[in-house]
C-alpha cells in the first residue's frame, strides 16, 4: 500500500512538473509570438514608409521639370543685374534713352508667405512711340512674372522728330 501512494505521489509530481514544463514553454511560446507578429509589424510598417518615399521621389522626378519651369518664372538674386542689362539693351535696340531712376524692394504680404518680394524698377523713357512701345512689348515678353504697374507718355518736345518722354514702373516677383 506504501508502494501505491508513492507511484500516486510520484505520478502527481510527474504531472506537476510537466504541467509546469508546459506552462512555462506555453508562456515563452507566447511571448515570442507576440515579438514575432511585433517584428512582422514593424517590418510591414517600415516597408510601408519605404514605398511610400519611393513613390514620392518617382513622383517628384516626374514633377521636376515643372517645378523648374515654375521657378524659372521668379527672378532671382543673381539674375537683377542681368535683367537691368536687358532693359538696357531693349533701350538700345529702339533707340531709346533710358535711365533706372530707382530700383527697390517691395514686400508684400501674401509673397512673403512664399518667400517672394517684388523688384521695383522706375525707369524713364524718352524716344519714338514705336520704340517705346517695341521696348515695352520686349519687357512683357521676357520670362519672369512682370507686370507694368505704371506708364505714362507726354506730348512730343519736339513735334518735328517726335520724341516723346515716359515714364514706367515694371514689376518683378523675386525669390526672396
Amino acid at each position: 500500500m506504501k508502494n501505491n501512494y508513492k507511484n500516486i505521489i510520484l505520478i502527481i509530481l510527474t504531472f506537476l512538473c510537466f504541467g509546469a514544463i508546459w506552462f512555462f514553454a506555453y508562456k515563452k511560446f507566447k511571448e515570442l509570438t507576440f515579438t514575432i507578429k511585433e517584428n512582422y509589424q514593424s517590418l510591414y510598417e517600415d516597408q510601408k514608409i519605404k514605398n511610400n518615399i519611393s513613390d514620392i521621389r518617382s513622383s517628384y522626378q516626374k514633377i521636376k521639370p515643372d517645378i523648374d519651369s515654375i521657378n524659372s518664372y521668379f527672378l532671382t538674386k543673381d539674375q537683377e543685374v542681368v535683367f537691368i542689362e536687358n532693359l538696357e539693351s531693349f533701350a538700345k535696340d529702339n533707340k531709346l534713352d533710358v535711365e533706372i531712376s530707382s530700383i527697390n524692394i517691395e514686400k508684400d504680404q501674401v509673397l512673403a508667405k512664399n518667400n517672394l518680394v517684388y523688384l521695383v524698377v522706375k525707369i524713364n523713357i524718352k524716344g519714338s512711340w514705336e520704340g517705346i512701345y517695341r521696348f515695352l512689348n520686349l519687357v512683357e515678353m521676357l520670362p519672369y512674372h512682370i507686370f507694368i504697374n505704371k506708364f505714362s507718355i507726354s506730348k512730343p518736345e519736339d513735334l518735328k522728330n517726335k520724341i516723346l518722354k515716359g515714364f514706367l514702373e515694371v514689376y518683378i516677383v523675386e525669390k526672396n
